[in-house]
């Protein structure tokens, strides 16, 4: 339910924009077949017709821009977890290559140490 939540709010987004065009072209269309001598609505048709889809554009424009900021936030969270585990895999290769085993216990010894503390080998 709540996996690529981004996408589901930039959907939402563009449906809502879709049917606020519809009314806003359906209501335009009931202004401009209701119009009489007495009561004239061409006007407010026209303005239902040109203003309408740009507010409903307008106003889906925040809930997009929002999506996309989840969609991102997502991504760079990912982006960094994995590159913090490569990090830290990185860190313990280097530690590797500069630690010596000890021959007699097979210890895993510091670069800096030059007898196993374990049995006491010189390197």
């Amino acid at each position: 339910m709540f996996d690529n939540i981004g996408g589901k709010i930039k959907n939402l987004a563009r449906t809502t924009c879709i049917l606020g065009i519809i009314g806003s072209i359906i209501v335009a269309i009931a202004l401009f077949s209701s119009n009489s001598n007495y009561e004239p609505t061409i006007g407010a048709g026209f303005a239902w017709l040109i203003i309408g889809p740009l507010v409903s554009w307008l106003s889906c424009l925040t809930l997009y821009g929002f999506g996309e900021l989840v969609e991102n936030s997502t991504a760079i969270l990912n982006t960094l977890t994995s590159s913090k585990h490569h990090h830290v895999n990185a860190i313990s290769a280097v530690q590797d290559e500069t630690n010596w085993i000890c021959s007699t216990c097979g210890t895993s010894n510091p670069h800096y140490i030059g007898r196993c503390p374990n049995c006491n080998t010189y390197r």
